[in-house]
């Protein structure tokens, strides 16, 4: 039996090299909200994690490697951020074939998954990447809650193996709900979720720059690239809550872009980090993207509890659009200071429109920086120089490293140099491989020629 309390979960989880990702619930032989027996009205959700790539595609854990993973429930707090829930707790134990009532830890470890204790495990190599275990909520609650499961790693730890280290994922939201009071003989029931909702979303769970803080955004993997999220956007991400965590003001009043900003990783993650740090003169953040793209960035916002204000605006983008990129700019009380953009070649026929669109937006502002962030995958070597020689051709292109990149959100004050320092012995681009570029307006290059014909004039003439 898998009733030892009133409130029980049972999954089937595994973990993936870049992240978790949620398989779809089969029908056929479990509902998504079937009863743990026969007239119960406590219900368990079951749902199937595979290991993949960030491509979605199957990964094998190496040998000699061993995941330890973490849950906890995440509950939006003082409607600005989630954290670890106080009013519940969640327990785990392994599921075996002949299945227990006890909630003691396990002293076997079945399918070569180890109990670390009440609320983690470790996945190990020889597992074929698939366990079962029971998770048990304890306390009562109405407001939603996500369960989250994350690398158990310090955040060094977690830096150094970036490559390897399993994305967090959050599924949910679940709702723990018990019937009115009435009689006192009569004993409320509790039951899992009775809204009619009838799939779990998932999400990743980003770290703020406060301890236990998280931003929560979902994915939605059928939306192709504009989905999910990349790499170049997590470490885009990482570098920023390091600099708030040194400088929290360092980007007040600045007018930021988040281009083509699919579920709205950068823009959002630094709308709430201005929020959480009750910043005076907050940056003003737009982010675009296609308009099929839009509802699942306001929905982030939404999830979020981050308001329309004057400070963040979503808005359609599409790449050489001079009427979209007008009217986008237009509606900016002044030019743009940074642009960001992440993990967006992937089709050559699709350069001509960005660079254009790169040109546009720096020429009508040209102190604009654009920073972009770009993890090579499919395109051959070819077609990356495809794009970058053309681009070179119109724009000026620098490689930056973490320091020069972080470097760009200060002035060149000694200060500053305390401030990024740190940065210099990061191997976190080497870990990812993503490569960061700053791209900018490009100075044109006029040489004189002196009038032959005429040796008695010194007048110069000028030639682009």
């Amino acid at each position: 039996m898998l009733i030892t309390s009133s409130h029980t979960i049972d999954l089937s989880p595994s973990i993936r090299k870049k992240g978790f990702r949620q398989r779809k619930v089969s029908s056929s032989n479990t509902h998504f909200k079937q009863a743990l027996y026969r007239n119960s009205r406590v219900h368990r959700i079951t749902l199937d994690l595979k290991l993949v790539t960030e491509l979605g595609l199957p990964a094998q854990l190496p040998n000699s490697d061993e995941f330890p993973v973490s849950c906890q429930l995440l509950q939006l707090r003082h409607g600005q951020y989630y954290a670890c829930s106080q009013a519940n707790s969640i327990e785990c134990r392994l599921s075996a074939e002949e299945e227990t009532d006890s909630w003691c830890q396990q002293t076997s470890a079945p399918l070569s998954m180890v109990n670390d204790a009440d609320d983690s495990f470790s996945f190990q190599s020889d597992n074929n990447n698939l366990v079962r275990l029971q998770f048990k909520i304890n306390g009562t609650c109405d407001q939603d809650f996500f369960i989250q499961f994350e690398p158990n790693q310090s955040e060094r730890d977690r830096l150094h193996s970036m490559d390897k280290s399993p994305l967090s994922l959050c599924l949910g939201p679940f709702q723990l709900c018990c019937q009115e009071p009435g009689d006192a003989h009569v004993q409320p029931l509790v039951m899992w979720d009775d809204h009619p909702r009838n799939a779990v979303n998932m999400y990743r769970a980003l770290p703020l720059p406060r301890d236990g803080h998280y931003i929560l955004f979902q994915e939605l993997w059928d939306n192709g690239t504009p989905g999910k999220l990349w790499d170049s956007a997590l470490v885009m991400n990482h570098v920023f809550n390091t600099l708030a965590e040194v400088d929290k003001h360092y980007l007040s009043g600045r007018r930021i872009m988040d281009l083509s900003a699919g579920i709205g990783a950068i823009g959002l993650t630094i709308v709430q980090t201005s929020r959480i740090n009750n910043i005076p003169n907050p940056p003003h953040i737009v982010m675009t993207d296609l308009e099929e793209a839009l509802p699942l960035m306001k929905s982030n916002q939404q999830l979020n509890n981050i308001p329309n204000t004057e400070h963040v605006s979503i808005q359609r983008l599409a790449w050489g659009s001079s009427y979209d990129i007008n009217h986008v700019l237009q509606g900016s009380h002044r030019p743009f200071d940074f642009i960001l953009i992440s993990d967006v070649l992937y089709n050559t026929r699709d350069f001509p429109a960005l660079i254009s669109t790169f040109r546009q937006l720096v020429e009508k502002n040209r102190h604009s920086v654009i920073i972009m962030g770009y993890k090579p995958r499919g395109l051959k070597q070819s077609e990356e120089d495809l794009f970058f020689n053309e681009c070179r051709s119109h724009l000026r292109l620098e490689t930056l490293d973490l320091e020069s990149f972080a470097r760009e959100f200060f002035d060149n004050s000694p200060s500053t140099d305390k401030k990024v320092a740190f940065l210099k012995k990061s191997k976190l681009l080497q870990l990812t491989g993503v490569c960061l570029y700053k791209i900018t307006h490009k100075k044109s290059k006029y040489r004189m020629i002196h009038h032959l014909s005429n040796s008695s004039s010194n007048t110069p003439l000028y030639k682009l």
